[in-house]
């Protein structure tokens, strides 16, 4: 068995015995926040309380939205459940954390494997799969594909982009290809659209995991129907990027109120203030 596998069958038993209810974009959310987390920060995981591991995780994705609005916006039907986490949500979640980490998950985020692809597999099933038409193609396949179209490095600046993405293998060979072949995957342009929210949320995770730079577009849609998937993420990211430069803009607005609040605090306490103003 894959070790991918065992992870992922480890993550679907530590969730499924908590009883939760529901889909899976909890469990899946948890291993993805785990691999974009810093090693250093989830040392203390096991002593953590369910508070300090939920705040933990909203941090974390605070600080991918501030690097990369369109991919954390992304992300988003995987995370929001870490807005108002019930107690036991929580604990499963953490629980979750706690199982990925002793399956040493952190070990498989390079572009050699797509980690998220057998957590979803695991967790979603079968039924479930068929209903939505979803079917993984194993990495060694992937790889081979990949190798045999891409036999010497394009130029850079080529798009990549893959209408039925999943959580975006083939983008993940593409990309290691071009790393085989002496590239940046980074240089390159990678669109990837997929008509499950879970799936598309993956590939912007992977595309922060597998560092494929700043050139990303992701959108959750029907290719089939409406044909322009590479068009509707790209106006999804300007989208995002308006709405992050209005909040930064906004935030650093407040920062500079409180620091003026405080400077006139501190003149109006200073001692002497009455003397000299008398």
């Amino acid at each position: 068995m894959r070790p991918e596998r065992s992870i992922a069958e480890a993550v679907s038993e530590t969730w499924f015995s908590h009883h939760q209810p529901g889909g899976i974009a909890i469990p899946v959310g948890v291993v993805a926040s785990v691999l974009v987390t810093d090693p250093q920060a989830l040392m203390k995981l096991p002593t953590m309380s369910t508070e300090e591991f939920t705040d933990l995780l909203r941090k974390v994705w605070a600080s991918w939205w501030l690097e990369h609005p369109h991919l954390a916006t992304m992300a988003r039907p995987i995370t929001s459940w870490l807005d108002d986490p019930n107690d036991r949500t929580a604990a499963a979640a953490k629980a979750v954390a706690e199982t990925a980490m002793r399956k040493r998950v952190k070990s498989y985020q390079g572009l050699e494997t797509d980690i998220l692809s057998y957590v979803v597999t695991e967790l979603r099933s079968h039924g479930a799969r068929k209903g939505l038409g979803e079917h993984h193609t194993p990495p060694d396949v992937c790889d081979a594909m990949a190798a045999m179209l891409m036999t010497e490095l394009p130029e850079k600046g080529m798009t990549f982009d893959e209408p039925t993405a999943g959580s975006g293998g083939m983008v993940r060979a593409f990309a290691q290809q071009i790393k085989r072949l002496g590239g940046d995957p980074a240089n390159y342009v990678w669109s990837m659209t997929d008509i499950d929210d879970i799936a598309a949320a993956c590939s912007a995770v992977n595309a922060l995991v597998w560092n494929l730079g700043s050139h990303v577009y992701v959108w959750c849609g029907d290719t089939i129907k409406h044909g322009d998937g590479f068009e509707r993420a790209a106006k999804h990211k300007a989208e995002a990027v308006s709405n992050w430069a209005e909040a930064v803009k906004t935030g650093r607005e407040v920062t500079r109120l409180l620091r003026a609040a405080h400077d006139v605090e501190a003149l109006l306490t200073f001692p002497g203030k009455a003397e000299r103003g008398a």
